[in-house]
This record gives C-alpha cells, sequence and structure tokens, in this order.
C-alpha cells in the first residue's frame, strides 16, 4: 500500500509539471482585446514611375492617394507615404517599397531587360506592382503607348499585355451596359478572387478602359466586361467578341502581386466624358480604395489574434502548485523505499545462502 501510494505521487505529480510546462504556452498566446486588429507596421510606402515618359503620374494620381490616405488612416489606423522616382529603376530604388505604381507611357523612354528582372525578383519577394493601361485617347495632350508597358511585361517573362495594332492600343465600349466610351463594372464581372475589390461598391464602377490579352495561369484572376461589350482602334474599326474582354488582371507570383490594369485613369484627378474626375465617382473611389488596400496586403502585418486560455489550464496550474511541492520529498521517500527493498532481498540472499550452507554440513 506504502508503495501503491508513492508512485501515484510520483506520476500524478510527472503528469501535473508537463501541464504546467504547456500551459504558460497558452498564457504567452494571450492577447488583449485593446490589440486586436492592429498592425505591427503603421507606415506603408507607395512609389510612382515618372522616368519613362509618363502620360499622367505623380501629380495626377496625388489627389486620390491623399484621400486614400487619409480614410486608410480612419478605418485601420495606418498611413502611406508617397514618391516618385526619375530615371532607371534597380533594386536599390525598390527598398522598403511596398507598392510600385507604373503610369501609361508616352514612348519617350523604354524600359530594358535589367528593370524587368528587377521587378519581376521584387514581386516575388513579396512587394506589389500596378501596371496602368489607358485607351488610346484618353482626352490628354499626349496619348499613351501601351507597346512599352507590353516590353517591360516581356522582360518580366510574363505572357499578359495590352491589345497593340497598328500603332496604337484600343478602346473598349459599351452602349447597352455602359454609356458608349464609359462601360459599367460589377463584382459578376470579377473571378471570384477579386470579390473583395467590390467591397463596399453599391453601383457599377463607370471606368474607359482598353483590353488585356493572357494567358491563362495558376493564380491568374481577371476582370471581364460583358458580352455586349465592343473593341475600337484608332482607326475607328469595330471588332466584336461575345465573350467579353479582359480589363484587368491580377497575377501572384510567388510571395507577390503583379495587377494590370486597362483603365487606369480611375485613380487620376483627369475628367471623365461627364466632366467630372474619375476618382471622384463614389464607386470609384471605393473600387480603388479597395484594390490599392489589397496590393498594400495590410493582412501580413496583423498582429494575429489568439484564443484566451482554457479554463481546464488554469485549473491543472492551481492544483499542480501544491503536488510539484511535495514532489521531492516524494522522490527521496520512493529512493529509501527502494534501498530498503534491495536490503531485504540482499538478506534473503544470504540467509538462504546460510541454511544451504549449514544443510550441507549436517550431510
Amino acid at each position: 500500500m506504502y508503495a501503491i501510494r508513492t508512485n501515484l505521487i510520483k506520476y500524478a505529480s510527472i503528469v501535473l509539471i508537463v501541464a504546467l510546462v504547456l500551459a504558460p504556452t497558452s498564457i504567452s498566446r494571450v492577447k488583449g482585446a485593446e490589440d486586436a486588429g492592429k498592425y505591427t507596421r503603421n507606415r506603408f510606402i507607395i512609389v510612382i514611375d515618372e522616368g519613362h515618359g509618363a502620360v499622367f503620374g505623380y501629380k495626377e494620381l496625388i489627389s486620390f492617394l491623399i484621400r486614400f490616405n487619409e480614410s486608410l488612416y480612419a478605418s485601420e489606423g495606418v498611413c502611406i507615404d508617397v514618391y516618385s522616382i526619375n530615371g532607371k529603376i534597380n533594386s536599390s530604388t525598390l527598398i522598403g517599397v511596398d507598392l510600385l505604381i507604373i503610369p501609361p507611357t508616352n514612348g519617350s523612354v523604354s524600359y530594358t531587360s535589367d528593370e524587368g528582372e528587377v521587378l519581376l525578383d521584387y514581386i516575388k519577394v513579396g512587394g506589389s506592382m500596378l501596371i496602368l493601361g489607358a485607351p488610346f485617347d484618353i482626352g490628354t495632350s499626349t496619348d499613351p503607348d501601351v507597346s512599352y508597358l507590353n516590353d517591360l511585361l516581356i522582360y518580366m517573362k510574363q505572357e499578359i499585355s495590352f491589345y497593340y495594332e497598328m500603332g496604337s492600343g484600343d478602346l473598349i465600349r459599351d452602349d447597352i451596359n455602359g454609356e458608349g466610351s464609359i462601360i459599367y463594372l460589377n463584382q459578376d464581372n470579377a473571378d471570384n478572387e477579386l470579390e473583395e475589390l467590390f467591397y463596399n461598391v453599391n453601383n457599377s464602377v463607370k471606368v474607359s478602359s482598353c483590353s488585356i490579352n493572357y494567358k491563362q495561369e495558376n493564380n491568374t484572376y481577371a476582370i471581364k466586361t460583358k458580352s455586349t461589350a465592343y473593341r475600337v482602334n484608332n482607326k475607328m474599326q469595330v471588332y466584336y467578341n461575345n465573350s467579353g474582354y479582359n480589363v484587368f488582371v491580377a497575377r501572384k507570383i510567388s510571395y507577390g502581386v503583379l495587377t494590370v490594369m486597362g483603365f487606369g485613369e480611375i485613380l487620376t484627378n483627369i475628367s471623365s466624358p461627364n466632366n467630372t474626375p474619375w476618382m471622384s465617382m463614389s464607386e470609384n473611389f471605393q473600387f480603388s480604395y479597395n484594390l490599392i488596400k489589397w496590393l498594400l496586403k495590410l493582412d501580413r502585418w496583423v498582429v494575429e489574434e489568439r484564443k484566451q486560455m482554457h479554463p481546464i489550464h488554469i485549473y491543472l496550474l492551481i492544483i499542480s502548485l501544491p503536488v510539484i511541492a511535495i514532489y521531492p520529498m516524494a522522490l527521496k521517500i520512493d529512493e529509501k523505499r527502494r534501498k530498503k527493498i534491495e536490503e531485504r532481498k540482499r538478506e534473503v540472499k544470504i540467509s538462504e545462502i546460510l541454511k544451504k550452507t549449514r544443510e550441507k554440513e549436517k550431510k
């Protein structure tokens, strides 16, 4: 009975010590409610490329980005810093950049294969890149040359391209689901993986866009017009495609995201055919807000919310304390008991040897 009691104390102590070791792990994972939803970073960097003959750039985009910053801070408690870069893009210019915006180019400065390789590496390690396309005639003093953007995509080894033929891009029109050169987009036009871009967008997004061709690959998602849309080139030739036209393509590459958008004007203060800035339309702003927030990948920096410690762990902690305190004593008692048993065994063996010796002597 004595031995059984000692062993029970010993084994119970071991079990509770294990519980005690595991329980603090749960304690360390407890996160206060006041920390929920906060980020480990409070500033993010957006850079606009103005070194390749941008048709529109920092001046046209900053109005939206200021408003975006105000809304982001109000809802998420984080801010953005916006910069522009001139000249060639290299690995040094991309250090610390969360999102790089490539505006439409006028064809005056080409991208190089080295820049394409640098940008692909930038995306692979977690960067986000947004290439803005535009229709061949956007009502500015300079028309975009999307062929230079196509060259960049080739250098980046991406089979994505803006429509380009006869020295020009195109314009997508829709007279049924749109207003001619202004087409309507909503969540029904998008792949399921892009549905968050339409979060809180109550009506259709109104844009003027060129079209995009791409080869379907894993982790590639698109927004496509309705079948009522048609294409017009710079010669005013009309083409129909019953399956619709791609105007937005996003591709996840390793840890980053490449996004190619045919309606880059949506992010600007450039006037639409309705004589209002594209960004000022409420649906357009909400879509653009969702897009930039999605590209910044804020969810990577959320402080992880963990579950509270289960009550059973607390009970085990409380119960284990007195048992653990007597654990050394239990070991000593058990050690003394073991020694006594061994001594008794030795005494029995000696007595048996003596007994056998006496029996031999009698014989």
